[in-house]
């Protein structure tokens, strides 16, 4: 009937594909950040965070971007050291912290993700983004103690969402869940046979 679809995965699919009916950890970060977590074999989820930027979601993009630009007013102020992070955000705003604060004003989200680009990009080569990150991950660990507390055991975690790739480098690699397969193959495998089965589909060709 149609000629294209979209597929993207929510928290809980994020769950079901990495964790199936085990308990688990899951952290979706892309544009904000939500821990979904199981610990009766994923008949329940409790879910944190979530709710939104700047209301909640201590990482993904808006919450980087917005980071980062604290540190380039603080340049600007002398309060901090200028760095390739903050050279290369001014660059993108011709050197204009007004343009900055009006585009971030204006049209939030789509500021912060153009900021959040320029960290991602610096990640592993400039000290300052690699700072926003790891602070970021800290606070999420935070909640994850939490759940150690409440769910009085250490789960797995496992990472989901576009930044995935980036923060995994910052958890404990003793509780990430290993895969065979690349994280987007997973997700895509696991959307693939859902979609086969609510249409009893026999044959999905994959892109």
């Amino acid at each position: 009937m149609f000629a294209k679809f979209i597929l993207e995965s929510d928290v809980i699919s994020n769950y079901r594909a990495l964790f199936h009916a085990k308990n688990g950890i899951c952290v979706t970060i892309s544009d904000g950040s939500v821990i979904l977590y199981s610990n009766n074999n994923a008949k329940k989820f409790v879910k944190i965070q979530g709710y939104g930027f700047p209301i909640a979601d201590t990482a993904g993009n808006e919450w980087i971007g917005c980071e980062a630009i604290k540190h380039v007013i603080n340049v600007k102020e002398q309060i901090e050291s200028s760095t390739l992070l903050s050279d290369k955000i001014l660059a993108l705003f011709n050197d204009n912290i007004g343009a900055i604060a009006e585009s971030a004003m204006l049209s939030p989200a789509s500021t912060y993700k153009k900021v959040s680009a320029i960290v991602k990009e610096l990640t592993f080569t400039e000290p300052t983004a690699h700072d926003i990150i790891e602070r970021s991950t800290g606070l999420l660990l935070q909640r994850i103690k939490l759940i150690d507390q409440t769910t009085k055991t250490k789960l797995p975690i496992a990472l989901a969402g576009d930044l995935a790739d980036i923060y995994k480098e910052f958890f404990p690699k003793n509780r990430l869940v290993k895969s065979q397969q690349k994280l987007s193959t997973t997700l895509l495998n696991y959307g693939l046979d859902s979609l086969k089965k609510i249409t009893n589909i026999d044959h999905c060709e994959q892109p």
